[in-house]
């Protein structure tokens, strides 16, 4: 690791820990006093060593933002660590048991529209019920402790290793290889979708039932075509670019709500296909797709926002070089 990265890995951390507020002029600071010390220290045999001997005089991330903050938080940065833990472990755990609930009820009763009408309310219910009651007590809990003073501290954050610290966050980073993996997956299913549903029939069973789309699907088409060509056109502009910025983030989030828009479509026009066996299994494919959408623009917005925050907050901040 380079002296440079180990610098930005801690800021980055440091930063992190902060409220929006203060993400611009703290790791300025930050930056400032590292470069003091470092020169201060000249000459030095190893200045790799000499940063991680500076960095654990500052103090560990969560030590240091602390210090930057008054008492006006629910969850201090103390704290926090070990609260996002419990959080995510007891949401995981409620996703688990709604999904298996769900399993249970279609290996039982078989798949039925009734079950797709009753998904996306038993998932509004369980993000603005059980998940909010859920959070909401744990967070109670940790506010109590934190008025009550009592403190978590780990072994790990008694004995930090600045060398061990995760890489800065980057909003601009992508994985090329999932942007070349969604292309080409887009542009077949579009391929896909234009050549069965122009047939009147794709499929025949041996007792000579047709099943083909029906007009409904058919009157949905362009405009399926038209979503899925734009979200095309979006990976190869990120290709070309080599980078996520604000404008595709944002492209991305209005691209999600267009499919969005389409699934509600799809599953209230009426029969999509023929052969109404086959219909409800493909209104349960959309559903199931849809409900995936839903989190996935979520994600997505949460993304976007923390981009925007980022390079807001960030704006000034240069990286140490050697």
């Amino acid at each position: 690791m380079t002296t440079p990265d180990l610098i930005t890995r801690y800021i980055d951390n440091v930063r992190n820990r902060l409220p929006y507020r203060l993400r611009r002029d703290v790791p300025l600071e930050l930056q400032s006093l590292i470069e003091d010390a470092l020169e201060a220290r000249q000459p030095v045999a190893d200045e790799e060593a000499a940063i991680v001997e500076i960095l654990l005089e500052m103090g560990s991330p969560e030590e240091l933002a602390a210090q930057y903050q008054t008492q006006t938080h629910l969850v201090g940065p103390s704290m926090f660590p070990i609260y996002k833990m419990i959080v995510v472990i007891v949401l995981t755990v409620l996703t688990s048991v709604l999904v298996a609930l769900n399993a249970i009820d279609i290996f039982t009763d078989g798949m039925s529209l009734a079950i797709l009408e009753r998904l996306p309310r038993q998932v509004f219910s369980f993000l603005f019920e059980e998940v909010a009651q859920v959070v909401g007590i744990i967070t109670i809990v940790f506010w109590l402790l934190q008025r009550f003073n009592v403190v978590f501290e780990s072994d790990a954050q008694k004995d930090w290793d600045p060398r061990k610290l995760p890489k800065a966050v980057n909003p601009e980073q992508f994985k090329r290889g999932a942007v070349i993996w969604d292309l080409v997956w887009t542009v077949l299913i579009l391929i896909a979708v234009n050549y069965f549903a122009r047939r009147t029939t794709f499929f025949t069973f041996g007792d000579g039932t047709p099943i083909g789309f029906t007009d409904n699907f058919r009157q949905l088409l362009p405009w399926i075509s038209g979503v899925l060509a734009a979200e095309a056109a979006l990976y190869v502009l990120l290709l070309r670019q080599q980078k996520w910025t604000m404008l595709t983030r944002a492209l991305e989030l209005l691209k999600n709500v267009a499919l969005l828009v389409m699934g509600y479509f799809l599953l209230n026009r009426g029969d999509m296909l023929t052969f109404s066996a086959f219909d409800v299994i493909f209104k349960l494919v959309a559903g199931i797709v849809v409900l995936v959408l839903i989190i996935d623009t979520i994600v997505k917005g949460w993304r976007f926002g923390r981009a925007y925050l980022i390079k807001r907050q960030s704006a000034g901040v240069q990286t140490l070089v050697s």
